[in-house]
């Protein structure tokens, strides 16, 4: 996978009261990176209709109780943006989130493709976020838009991502390609690095959606050559399969060379 200076990354996350079609997305925040790790675009959506929402006791007690200073950021931000849509009730205020998220999606297809880039959607846990997207979408937009993985310009599939599970696997190969006397720290883009230092994930979800497509852009743009350069630093020996340094004498006493199997990928070193 070569890096693409032509890609966008256009990451989504949401926030809820609980994980059933009892309970709600109250919250949802997008976030557009190019390949240089600077934001373009940004959204945040939120309602809060009093007297509708649900709790999972679960997700209360383990999560919101804890982040109430977000939950009332969040609760301020959806009075703010209900006032000036002037949408009422659970109904009306999900079915102009997920408009407004829809919208501002195939905006970016769209204007991606006039541009000569790609576009790649992503999240850090697909099978939650875009499930609870899809669900939105089939409640409140049936026979007007359909679900993840299309493309809301043009109702063709495109592709969607995994940011969470991509940087695992990676993170995976370059563990086992780290040698002893190799690569003990990764030097990652200066431009990661300050992206990452400018924004926290904090729980408010335009936030949240910024570092997600950042992490994305790394997967995309820096890994796969890191990955490339590790494992021409090393090449399988017949001590048991292990990789070891091209420098490293296996003849005679058919030494093992150890991988960094907790080996920090994603540290604080950044290339100037």
């Amino acid at each position: 996978m070569a890096a693409d200076p032509k890609l966008l990354v256009l990451a989504v996350d949401i926030e809820r009261t609980g994980a059933s079609k009892r309970e709600q997305t109250f919250a949802i925040g997008a976030s557009v990176v190019n390949a240089s790790y600077t934001e373009l675009d940004s959204l945040l959506l939120a309602i809060w209709p009093e007297g509708e929402v649900q709790w999972e006791e679960r997700c209360w007690n383990e999560f919101w109780s804890k982040n109430q200073n977000i939950l009332d950021k969040l609760k301020a931000e959806a009075a703010k943006q209900q006032t000036s849509t002037k949408r009422v009730g659970l109904k009306a205020l999900e079915a102009g989130m997920i408009r407004d998220l829809v919208e501002f999606i195939a905006k970016h297809q769209s204007a991606a493709k006039e541009q000569g880039l790609k576009l790649l959607i992503t999240t850090d846990n697909a099978a939650f976020d875009f499930h609870w997207i899809n669900h939105l979408i089939g409640k409140h937009l049936q026979g007007q838009y359909n679900p993840l993985p299309y493309r809301f310009d043009n109702q063709r599939y495109g592709d969607v991502a995994d940011m969470s599970n991509e940087m695992a696997g990676m993170k995976r190969v370059l563990q086992a390609a780290a040698v002893k006397n190799g690569m003990h720290e990764m030097v990652l883009p200066h431009g990661y690095m300050q992206a990452m230092a400018s924004k926290q994930h904090d729980h408010m979800p335009d936030n949240d959606a910024f570092t997600i497509a950042v992490k994305q852009q790394l997967c995309r743009q820096h890994l796969p050559a890191l990955i490339q350069t590790s494992i021409e630093r090393c090449v399988l020996s017949e001590c048991g399969g292990a990789a070891v340094s091209k420098s490293e004498k296996c003849a005679g006493n058919r030494k093992k060379v150890s991988t960094l199997e907790n080996c920090e990928v994603f540290g604080t070193a950044s290339e100037k």
